[in-house]
């Protein structure tokens, strides 16, 4: 089986935006005329050279294997050796299971562009890795761009890397009781599965969250965490990716700015920033002590995270695993339709690396 597959980077024709051939993801190649061969007898028999390409790379996309169900794609995660969750706990996003342990991408505004982050950067508890599946290829657009967290640390000034390998960030949610008129955001019911205040409370204390109820209508949840997180197997500082404010949102719309009308922007960005105004915006991170981030900060920690990006384009049947410590991901807008189907598992804690590292450096 050793010849029936190439690995190999991603080429200029695979990229929405070619400007550069960056080293993440590995692509996972079937060789033509090797029809017969399913990426889970391929996955069973190469798994030790796939776990360490995925420790190599941060990422390994399968192309051209043809996955052709939810079932399957989960069948290739087992053989893996990947133990996914049947449980997406806290989640911002809406997102809704398909089967056991695989759920719909998330289901946001075709319009909308979901920023960088890693998955579940808001909790303590968080998934060490997450995978993608295409079962319906982009119409147009709707790619899932990968950030490596890691070469984007690096790319950062040497006196905002100490900043940032001291500090804590809050990450604070403001989660509502019932559904705004606009909004794409979960209510408590759905974020936790009951209305139960008590309840509510025991698991926010098991998962290290803040909470305090603002009347009738919001719950108030706030987590703090490294900003800067360290890789459980390699000891490399990853930026803990959910620097999400005004400022960044409206930075990644005017990457893709052609994707849109102008009059269209501008009504994006006058509701970012009306919307970041308000005390109980849904969510927002930030410095959990100290000063703010200013604006140079803020652009450079951009700069570096876009420019340690990959914008792939989807293929019916791709798959996509991905350290969720090392490599980041978000979601462009979409024209047509788009089913992205996902999974995640092996929860590690984020502390612990780092304990673990300054215990070894003592």
């Amino acid at each position: 089986m050793q010849n029936d597959a190439v690995i190999r980077p991603l080429e200029a024709g695979e990229l929405a935006f070619p400007e550069a051939l960056p080293s993440i993801p590995a692509v996972v190649e079937r060789r033509p005329g090797r029809a017969d061969l399913a990426l889970l007898a391929f996955v069973r028999a190469r798994r030790p050279e796939m776990r360490a390409l995925l420790d190599e790379h941060g990422a390994v996309l399968f192309r051209g294997f043809g996955v052709a169900a939810p079932d399957e794609f989960e069948s290739v995660l087992t053989a893996f050796g990947l133990d996914a969750s049947a449980e997406y706990p806290f989640g911002v996003s809406p997102r809704y299971a398909v089967t056991k342990r695989v759920f719909k991408s998330t289901e946001y505004a075709n319009f909308m562009v979901i920023p960088p982050h890693t998955e579940m950067a808001y909790l303590r508890y968080r998934p060490r890795w997450i995978a993608f599946y295409c079962d319906i290829e982009p119409e147009r657009f709707g790619e899932t761009p990968l950030y490596d967290m890691a070469a984007a640390f690096d790319r950062l000034p040497p006196a905002l890397q100490q900043r940032l390998l001291g500090l804590e960030m809050s990450y604070v949610r403001h989660i509502r009781h019932k559904k705004a008129l606009v909004t794409f955001e979960r209510t408590i019911e759905e974020t936790f599965g009951t209305r139960d205040r008590a309840a509510i409370e025991a698991f926010c204390r098991e998962y290290d969250i803040r909470t305090s109820w603002i009347g009738d209508r919001f719950l108030r949840a706030e987590t703090v965490l490294p900003a800067v997180a360290i890789h459980p197997e390699t000891g490399r500082r990853c930026l803990n990716a959910q620097f999400i404010n005004a400022h960044s949102l409206i930075s990644g719309i005017a990457r893709i700015a052609r994707r849109y009308p102008a009059p269209m922007r501008m009504l994006f960005n006058a509701y970012i920033r009306f919307q970041y105004g308000k005390p109980t915006v849904h969510y927002r991170s930030k410095p959990a002590s100290g000063p703010d981030f200013t604006a140079a900060e803020t652009a450079e920690i951009d700069r570096a995270i876009h420019g340690s990006s990959t914008v792939f384009r989807w293929r019916r049947g791709d798959m996509i695993v991905i350290d969720n410590v090392r490599a980041a991901h978000g979601r462009l807008n979409v024209k047509g339709p788009r089913r992205i189907l996902t999974a995640l598992g092996d929860m590690y804690d984020v502390r612990a690396p780092v304990k673990a590292k300054e215990q070894a450096a003592a």
